[in-house]
């Protein structure tokens, strides 16, 4: 192909079509066919099938061929409500349109992978089928946090009054009776 400067480029910069292009090999593509859907869904379903414990990103990204920066670049895509628009002038094209509602479909996809997650290592944590610290570390980026709270406050949420009291003691010491 011979370069001219003036070929179409995507937002990776490479020409449309390249297989430079960004998320090539699992990119752009690939993200719209059945295929892919059906891959992720059966990955979410089947996922011990694969070998893994829980569901993850890095194992649905090895099922796929792709990185899990590439998903995450999806899931981040899905949740842009203005990806692709241009504005009222210039109207998305089928395609465009297609790739949003795919990459939506793709992102609740990846939704629910998280969910699972989140209750298989809940379910297993609470069974003792799984480490607890490995448990506790997966379900903090689920929101779960281990916190003591160990502030002082009054219960009217002041700072709390103390008072000092000297008595002397030892063998000295006389009590007035």
């Amino acid at each position: 192909m011979t370069k001219t400067g003036n070929e179409k480029k995507n937002k990776g910069g490479a020409p449309l079509g390249s297989k430079n292009a960004l998320g090539a090999h699992g990119g752009p593509e690939f993200l719209h066919t059945r295929e892919c859907i059906e891959k992720i869904k059966d990955y979410i379903e089947n996922y011990k099938e694969y070998g893994n414990q829980i569901p993850t990103l890095g194992g649905l990204s090895l099922v796929l061929g792709i990185t899990r920066r590439t998903l995450q670049m999806w899931k981040e895509r899905a949740a842009d409500p203005n990806y692709l628009n241009r504005g009222d002038d210039d109207p998305l094209s089928e395609y465009e349109i297609e790739k949003k509602e795919t990459l939506q479909i793709v992102g609740d996809l990846l939704d629910k992978l998280h969910s699972a997650q989140e209750v298989q290592t809940l379910d297993n944590g609470l069974t003792g089928a799984f480490n607890a610290t490995i448990a506790k570390l997966v379900l903090h980026h689920h929101g779960y946090h281990d916190k003591v709270d160990n502030t002082l406050a009054d219960p009217n949420g002041g700072p709390v009054k103390t008072s000092l009291i000297f008595e002397p003691v030892g063998p000295d010491y006389e009590q007035d009776s």
